[in-house]
C-alpha cells in the first residue's frame, strides 16, 4: 500500500482498478485539522437528552407519604394509621388513593406534593376552618430506573424528589468496573436508544451532570473485552491491542507493539484502515507520514475505533530483500542442476 498526495495507489496501474478502489474507499491524510474534525464529531450530545429537565416529583403507587394537619393531631395520628415507616405515614394504594379521616379516600397518585396538599386541604375545609396541610414522601417506591452492564451493583435504582443525573445514576450503581466501555454507554428512554461517548463528551467540556435520568430509563454500560484494534505490517510485535476505558490513540497502539521496525519499516507508510459503519458508505483509509516531525503530535491525538487495522508498510530495501529471499531457493536449484550437469 502507498498513498500519494493525489490519492492514487501506486501499485495499481490499471485505471479501472484504481476507480474501483476509489469508489469503495475514502483516502484521508492525517493532519492536525483531521484530528480536530474527529473530536468535533465525537462530542455530539442528543438534543432530546440535553433539553430534558426533571419536573417536580409526582407521588406514585406504593410511595409512603406523611400527612400533617397543623393543630389537628386527631386527624393525622390515629392509632390505626401508624406504621413501621414512621408516625402518620400512609402507603399509596394500588388505586392511587390514601385514606384520611374526614377527607376520605383521596386520589393523589400522579400529583405533585403541592397539588396533593391543596386537594387534601380542600377536602378538609368542610370540617376544619382554614386547614394547614403538609404532605411529604417518607419512602420512595413507585418510580425506578435501571443501570446494567459493567457497574459494580447493577439493578434498579429508585427515583426520588432530588433530580438524578447521569453521573449520580452510575454512582448509585457502585461506579464503573475495570473493563467498562465508557465510550459506548447507551440510554434507552421511551423506546429510543441514545449512544453516549462519555469520555469524548467530558473531554469537550460537556457537563454530564446536566443529563438527567427519569422513571423508566435504562442505562447500559458494555464491556471493552472485544474492543480491539489490530496492528500489523512492519512492527516489532504485531498483535491485537485492547482499548482502555480512556480509549486508544494511534501512538498508544504503536507503543503496545514495540513501535515500528527500525530495520524494515517505511515510516512514511503508516495507515489506519476503518471499515464503513453502514452499508453503502465508503471505508476510510487514514494515511500518516510518521517521518514528519508533526506526525508524533497527530498520532497522539488521533483516536482509534474498535476493529481498526493499523498497517505499517515496508521500506524499499525490505521489499528488495524479500524478492531476493524468494528467488534464492530457485537459484540454489539451478546451481545444483548445473553442478550435476558439469560433473
Amino acid at each position: 500500500m502507498h498513498y500519494e498526495e493525489e490519492g492514487v495507489l501506486k501499485e495499481f496501474s490499471s485505471s479501472d482498478a484504481t476507480k474501483e478502489i476509489e469508489s469503495r474507499v475514502e483516502l484521508v491524510r492525517l493532519t492536525p485539522k483531521t484530528v480536530q474534525l474527529q473530536d468535533a464529531v465525537d462530542a455530539s450530545l442528543p438534543a432530546a437528552l440535553a433539553s430534558y429537565q426533571p419536573d417536580d416529583y409526582r407521588v406514585g403507587i406504593h410511595d409512603a407519604i406523611q400527612i400533617v394537619v397543623w393543630d389537628h393531631p386527631e386527624i393525622t395520628t390515629p392509632a390505626a394509621g401508624v406504621t413501621a415507616m414512621g408516625v402518620n405515614s400512609r402507603i399509596v394504594k394500588n388505586d392511587g388513593t390514601v385514606f384520611l379521616p374526614y377527607a376520605g379516600e383521596v386520589k393523589i397518585a400522579g400529583k405533585t406534593l403541592g397539588e396533593a396538599r391543596k386537594l387534601i386541604a380542600t377536602r378538609l375545609a368542610r370540617f376544619v376552618e382554614s386547614p394547614q396541610v403538609d404532605v411529604t414522601v417518607v419512602d420512595y417506591a413507585s418510580q425506578h430506573f435501571s443501570v446494567n452492564g459493567e457497574v459494580l451493583k447493577p439493578g434498579r435504582q429508585i427515583v426520588t424528589a432530588k433530580p438524578i443525573n447521569l453521573l449520580d445514576g452510575i454512582g448509585l450503581a457502585g461506579g464503573f468496573t475495570d473493563i467498562s466501555d465508557r465510550r459506548d454507554v447507551s440510554l434507552v428512554r421511551d423506546g429510543r436508544r441514545y449512544q453516549l461517548d462519555m469520555i469524548a463528551l467530558a473531554t469537550q467540556g460537556v457537563d454530564l451532570a446536566n443529563i438527567y435520568l427519569k422513571d423508566g430509563d435504562t442505562l447500559f454500560v458494555p464491556d471493552n473485552t472485544d474492543q480491539k484494534a489490530y496492528v500489523i505490517g512492519e512492527v516489532n510485535r504485531p498483535k491485537a491491542v485492547e482499548f482502555s476505558y480512556k480509549g486508544l490513540t494511534l501512538t498508544d497502539a504503536l507503543g503496545e507493539v514495540g513501535g515500528v521496525s527500525q530495520l524494515f519499516a517505511d515510516a512514511s507508510d503508516v495507515y489506519v484502515v476503518r471499515s464503513a459503519d453502514q452499508l453503502g458508505r465508503k471505508a476510510k483509509v487514514f494515511h500518516l507520514d510518521a517521518a514528519s516531525p508533526v506526525a508524533l503530535v497527530v498520532a497522539d491525538k488521533f483516536s482509534l475505533q474498535p476493529r481498526d487495522v493499523v498497517f505499517v508498510g515496508a521500506s524499499d530495501v525490505t521489499r528488495w530483500n524479500r524478492v531476493i529471499s524468494q528467488l534464492l531457493p530457485s537459484l540454489n536449484v539451478v546451481d545444483k542442476s548445473n553442478d550435476i550437469k558439469n560433473n
